[in-house]
């Protein structure tokens, strides 16, 4: 049974119908009348004449949700970028109360997790699927980038991380901001001018699932001298761990710390 909807849609010069065929397929007609008048001028027949114009009709609506999608795709931009910064001014101010006395020390952090937020932003724009991006590929680009802040040229990075992961962006920014962290600090305490061993730097996320909830289980760790014999976490007084411990927490994550052949912090949180 063939279904015709008149759909009451001027398309040029004629009104559309929508005719579903027994198959399920649709398509767009477009009815059009013609009178024809004799040499007097008088009536003599009319004509009507029906035009697939299936393809125009759905390249239209194409365009018109094309339209719809890229004006989302403009508030989240906007969204994103009011939010990001927002976290940068947070952490000028933080750097301003720690570090009051050192304005170039506040320039040059500021300037490297600037670089780290322009690189999600960068991937973000690569990607065919703007709400998350793939893991694998992201780190390695990221690693390649934080190499050029080393004042070592002998460190290693390596990653273990699921193929095919991906993570939202809502989830990836905090988490890309705590590795800038983190490596940070491996570059300035890690490995000291007399480190005589591998200079290495390792990643690795996985996902497992814990009734029926998904989770992502977080490591990092350095071959350096790992944390003082003294260090206790909850009296730490230092900024980047201060703002590593807020990262954590909008990741909702749970971590640990421990020296094992160097620093190592596992970490785990949801991502449903």
């Amino acid at each position: 049974m063939i279904k015709c909807i008149r759909l009451g849609e001027f398309y040029g010069d004629g009104l559309v119908s929508k005719i579903i065929t027994e198959s399920g397929k649709v398509k767009y007609l477009r009815g059009s009348i013609r009178k024809i008048y004799d040499e007097n001028g008088d009536f003599i027949r009319r004509s009507e004449f029906a035009q697939d114009i299936t393809k125009q009709v759905n390249f239209q609506r194409d365009l018109i949700q094309a339209n719809k999608d890229k004006k989302i795709l403009i508030q989240e931009v906007h969204h994103r970028i009011k939010n990001n910064l927002q976290r940068i001014t947070s952490f000028i101010n933080l750097e301003q109360k720690f570090h009051n006395d050192d304005p170039e020390r506040i320039l040059e952090i500021t300037k490297k997790r600037l670089k780290s937020l322009a690189l999600i932003h960068e991937t973000i724009y690569r990607e065919e699927d703007l709400s998350s991006i793939m893991l694998h590929f992201f780190f390695n680009d990221f690693d390649n980038k934080l190499f050029m802040f080393s004042t070592s040229d002998d460190i290693k990075f390596d990653n273990d991380i699921d193929n095919g992961l991906k993570l939202s962006v809502n989830k990836l920014t905090p988490l890309t901001l705590m590795v800038n962290e983190l490596t940070t600090n491996s570059f300035k305490y890690a490995f000291p001018d007399d480190f005589s061993g591998v200079k290495k730097i390792f990643k690795s996320i996985h996902v497992y699932d814990n009734n029926g909830l998904r989770f992502c289980e977080f490591k990092y760790s350095d071959s350096g001298v790992g944390l003082p014999d003294d260090f206790d976490l909850d009296n730490v007084t230092s900024l980047g761990w201060i703002i590593i411990k807020s990262l954590i927490g909008q990741l909702d994550g749970e971590f640990e710390l421990f020296n094992d052949n160097g620093f190592n912090l596992v970490m785990k949180f949801p991502i449903n």
